[in-house]
């Protein structure tokens, strides 16, 4: 998991909403038992929420146990954008 985070993370930004869906679904569950893992990689996974990576935002509550800092410095986007979360 320590190797795999890292460059799952990378590819988030790579343009295949495909890819990013897959990512998606596989940091959600990676964020279940490493939030520590995942806390880390915290704002390159807000930066994706923001561009539109919606389903991307079931990991913060993981990550925001384990780092808040970066979650409270964006959280009045974020909650901006939870309309568009409802809709998933």
């Amino acid at each position: 998991m320590k190797l795999a985070l890292p460059v799952a993370v990378k590819f988030l930004h790579r343009g295949n909403k495909e890819l990013s869906r897959n990512l998606s679904s596989y940091l959600s569950l990676a964020a279940i038992n490493n939030a520590e893992l995942l806390a880390i990689h915290v704002q390159p996974i807000i930066d994706s929420i923001i561009s539109g990576n919606y389903s991307l935002a079931r990991v913060l509550p993981q990550i925001y146990v384990v780092n808040k800092e970066p979650i409270h410095d964006h959280v009045m986007a974020l909650v901006s954008l939870l309309p568009q979360c409802e809709k998933l």
